[in-house]
């Protein structure tokens, strides 16, 4: 998918896209698999010192081996993983809105600037452009020039009535920011 739109005006959003389909993490101390790569067994391991889940990963990989991975030390690291799971979820999440909210509050230093994007979704409700660094905002229908728009979600596609404009997924758009309220 990203060979396929790579130099394509769609390019950056759909790397986005990608990377968000990829971003929604949830940990667990039973193996759940991992349903992007269809692998009945996974388990993430990067690095112990930059995240907690990796940490958890490493200091069972250590017990088993070296031998200690039984009776008080198993059970102490099954219910601590139960812990550290949750925890990671929630923290995942945590830091998803935190980003959102550094977006905000970036472009309200940027009101009336005008901005090249990328249509990186087109919903009923208008488009969500995608700018250079990956801040992404809403242009509302009403913003859209003329009046009228119908929505087609196979396509993906806001069409001006009558057979205007039509706003789709990658397309390129110059936008200005209106409004950032963190």
């Amino acid at each position: 998918l990203l060979a396929t739109a790579k130099g394509k005006p769609e390019e950056a959003a759909v790397s986005m896209m990608v990377l968000r389909s990829l971003m929604k993490a949830r940990y667990d101390g039973e193996n759940l698999g991992h349903f992007g790569l269809a692998a009945k067994y996974y388990c993430h391991f990067t690095s112990p010192i930059r995240r907690y889940p990796d940490l958890m990963v490493h200091r069972i990989l250590t017990a088993l081996l070296d031998g200690r991975l039984s009776g008080g030390v198993e059970r102490r690291l099954a219910a601590a993983v139960q812990k550290a799971a949750v925890q990671s979820s929630q923290r995942e999440l945590a830091a998803q809105s935190a980003e959102r909210e550094i977006e905000k509050r970036y472009m309200a230093g940027h009101v009336g600037e005008t901005f090249a994007g990328t249509v990186s979704g087109v919903t009923r409700i208008g488009l969500f452009v995608l700018l250079p660094g990956g801040v992404e905002g809403l242009l509302g229908v009403e913003a859209l020039p003329g009046w009228g728009y119908r929505y087609d979600e196979t396509r993906l596609t806001l069409t001006e009535e009558g057979g205007g404009t039509a706003y789709t997924f990658g397309m390129p758009l110059e936008v200005v920011c209106a409004a950032a309220d963190p």
